[in-house]
């Protein structure tokens, strides 16, 4: 038994041995090759590649196998062949490289020009545009001027505003109903107002206002509370309210009263009432104001 054991650690010991030498000998002896090389393409196989490729007009990829071609077999028949195609070969593209680059320079240089030109078109058109507008503010003012000339005015130096009032509407003391215009020292655009005053021995504590033009009566205006200023002095009391004409609707109304014939203001309060009958001259003032201020503002 114990020799049986022995012998079958000697044989243990020679199969190590020859594992190991079999290793080293694999390393150290020159030439050794792997049991299955990988196959080496040839020289003939890739000027036949080269040449399928050529035919096939894919000059990039003749390129890249020529060049692996005159790399890997550089003093081979196959590789002296085709030194000169390979030459023109990279000189025609390199020629078709740089004509697309100079035909996308001429396109990008035509549609900068083409950009350009539209921006210097659109410049010019909103220069004359300016001129034009600039031209016909101009015109409006010098026409504004004119006609504001016999209307009666009052600068407000802290405002840095003028108040223009018609000529025959006092819109000072008594009870009236007209137009005035606020015009900005800095050339801005001007506010169109409406201002009503009731004055008497009695107050009314108005609430309300309802027209009355040429027989037919006109949709009523009602003022919240806080809306009607008072005062009073020496047995006189007056109510009034100042606002500005805001859109067209409401200065088509104050155009209708200035052309009409005869117009009545009635002035409601919570018990009582007082009419006004608008004068000749408070319509005239109306259309007066009415004018410059469309002359001013280009309004319809």
């Amino acid at each position: 038994m114990n020799a049986l054991k022995k012998a079958l650690k000697v044989l243990a010991f020679t199969v190590l041995g020859l594992v190991v030498l079999f290793i080293v000998l694999a390393i150290v002896l020159p030439g050794a090759q792997p049991a299955n090389p990988t196959p080496t393409i040839t020289a003939a196989q890739l000027l036949q590649n080269y040449q399928a490729r050529v035919a096939a007009h894919d000059d990039a990829g003749a390129r890249t196998v020529a060049t692996t071609l005159t790399k890997k077999y550089p003093d081979s028949a196959e590789a002296q062949s085709i030194a000169a195609p390979l030459a023109e070969l990279k000189a025609k593209m390199q020629a078709t490289f740089l004509a697309k680059q100079a035909v996308a320079r001429e396109a990008k240089a035509k549609a900068d020009a083409k950009a350009a030109a539209a921006q210097a078109e659109v410049a010019v058109a909103k220069a004359a545009r300016d001129a034009a507008e600039a031209k016909e503010k101009a015109e409006a003012a010098t026409q504004a001027k004119k006609q504001l000339a016999g209307f009666r005015k009052h600068h407000d130096e802290v405002q840095q505003v003028t108040f223009y009032y018609a000529p025959g509407v006092p819109m000072r003391l008594g009870t009236y109903f007209g137009l005035y215009l606020v015009v900005p020292d800095d050339g801005g655009h001007p506010t169109l107002r409406w201002k009503f005053q009731y004055s008497g021995d009695d107050w009314l504590f108005v609430q309300r206002l309802v027209l009355n033009v040429d027989g037919q009566k006109v949709p009523g205006i009602d003022f919240p509370y806080g809306a009607i200023d008072r005062d009073n002095s020496a047995g006189t009391v007056w109510e009034s309210h100042d606002e500005a004409v805001q859109g067209a609707e409401r200065a088509a109304v104050f155009l209708r009263l200035g052309m009409a014939n005869r117009v009545i203001v009635r002035f409601e309060g919570k018990q009582y009432y007082k009419d006004h009958v608008l004068t000749a001259g408070e319509k005239k003032g109306m259309l007066q104001m009415l004018n410059v201020y469309m002359s001013m503002t280009k309004s319809p």
